[in-house]
């Protein structure tokens, strides 16, 4: 891993978004790589916290509440849901954007995040973030790759891996379809400054677009509670473009499709695409992946919503 991973990002931003710099902005570059090789954010969730943003995105799985019921699934305690873990990051890659606008002045937002769990976090673990390496998609984005590390009991293990795209503007939705199954919810100013609050991000910040993907997990879990009558899965990833910004409102998800498959025989595969709109206007769509050890058999047929 290279301690300066930001090395050439300067020369990728002039390219996509038109930054002409002064001789005396040359040192900036050294700059930011100083910055961000020296301060990684770190931050540490508390029971208290997965319970509080568990009620606030309504996702209500016991797995991450009963520390008993999660020690007989050969867990060590509740661990943080993956959307929890995401908004950390989104937090996270917000602050490096902030920074980046700061030192160049110009206009940068996240437009996607790929966000990969491959081992759990779990009360009092610190989350240390180290942005690893970037890469520019010509004439469209510049993405950031960071992994997240969770140090316990002096053990260091990555625990979640990032890809942020940066860009200029939102993409367009790529919706097809009719949804299968929608559900729908109340974001209020209060909520979100709450949310802010629990994730280690300012409370007078507008609302992460990534905020909304958050319910997509709760919608997945609503539909296997109310079709199948089971609460199994985990989250092992979720990928994301955003669209445009979540507003204080109705928030509804839909999923369009949903897919069960089990690799070479082992776990079991679920996956499904959603969309994240409030009304008529998007904010986010994309996939989601979860897996569980145990075939959850769905006796229905997943047919489009009429």
């Amino acid at each position: 891993m290279t301690a300066f991973p930001l090395t050439g990002i300067t020369e990728a931003a002039m390219r996509l978004f038109g930054i002409v710099l002064r001789e005396d902005d040359r040192g900036l570059e050294q700059q930011i790589n100083r910055e961000w090789a020296e301060q990684r954010e770190k931050i540490t969730a508390s029971s208290e916290d997965i319970t509080s943003v568990g009620d606030m995105i309504k996702d209500y799985n016991p797995i991450h509440r009963s520390k008993e019921l999660a020690i007989k699934k050969n867990l060590l305690d509740t661990p943080l849901m993956g959307a929890h873990t995401a908004i950390y990051g989104a937090q996270f890659i917000q602050g490096v954007t902030d920074r980046m606008k700061k030192f160049w002045g110009a206009d940068i937002q996240v437009v996607s995040q790929k966000s990969r769990f491959p081992s759990p976090i779990y009360p009092g673990d610190k989350i240390k973030w180290q942005i690893v390496n970037f890469k520019e998609i010509p004439g469209k984005n510049i993405d950031l790759a960071i992994t997240g590390y969770r140090k316990r009991d002096n053990e260091s293990k990555e625990a979640v891996n990032l890809t942020a795209s940066l860009g200029n503007r939102y993409f367009i939705p790529e919706i097809r379809g009719v949804p299968i199954y929608s559900q729908s919810y109340l974001i209020t100013e209060e909520l979100i400054r709450n949310l802010h609050q629990r994730t280690g991000g300012n409370s007078s910040e507008k609302p992460l677009a990534i905020f909304a993907t958050s319910y997509v997990p709760t919608t997945l879990t609503n539909l296997l509670l109310e079709k199948a009558n089971s609460l199994e899965g985990t989250n092992a990833s979720m990928n994301f473009k955003f669209t445009g910004e979540l507003q204080p409102g109705e928030l509804t998800v839909d999923i369009y499709k949903f897919e069960k498959t089990r690799p070479r025989g082992g776990a079991y595969w679920y996956n499904m695409d959603a969309h994240c709109r409030q009304g008529g206007k998007s904010v986010a769509y994309g996939t989601m992946l979860a897996i569980a050890d145990q075939d959850v058999e769905l006796p229905f047929s997943l047919n489009p919503l009429p």
